[in-house]
């Protein structure tokens, strides 16, 4: 299976973060070839520590995921460099996720917290 990395979100950010600084420093800067090789095409997307700057960078991939679906069963994954921050990417992409796969439901309400102890 080949994975499309997408790392220019984090690359991009301006982001001084301990987990961007580490994060910028470890993900390759390359090119992202959204290029279907199978029936299973994955991409693995990193973020910025912005949601709004993670999200200017996604459009593309709405685009490309719908071209796949036609034809394959395209995988998605969505990092962020702490990934603690995930989840309000994850909230801002979903509505756009859902309107490609109308069978995807709405994403469950995840509890907030302000401490591990």
């Amino acid at each position: 299976m080949v994975v499309t990395l997408d790392s220019r979100p984090v690359h991009a950010s301006a982001s001084q973060s301990a987990a961007a600084i580490d994060a910028r420093a470890k993900k390759p800067r390359v090119p992202p070839h959204a290029v279907r090789t199978g029936t299973q095409p994955m991409v693995r997307f990193i973020g910025s520590d912005s949601v709004a700057e993670s999200e200017a960078l996604f459009p593309p991939w709405r685009s490309k995921l719908a071209a796949w679906q036609t034809e394959s069963d395209p995988l998605l994954f969505i990092h962020t460099p702490d990934m603690g921050e995930v989840f309000p990417l994850v909230q801002a992409l979903w509505p756009q996720l859902q309107a490609l796969e109308p069978g995807l439901r709405d994403l469950p309400a995840w509890p907030q917290q302000s401490a591990l102890f």
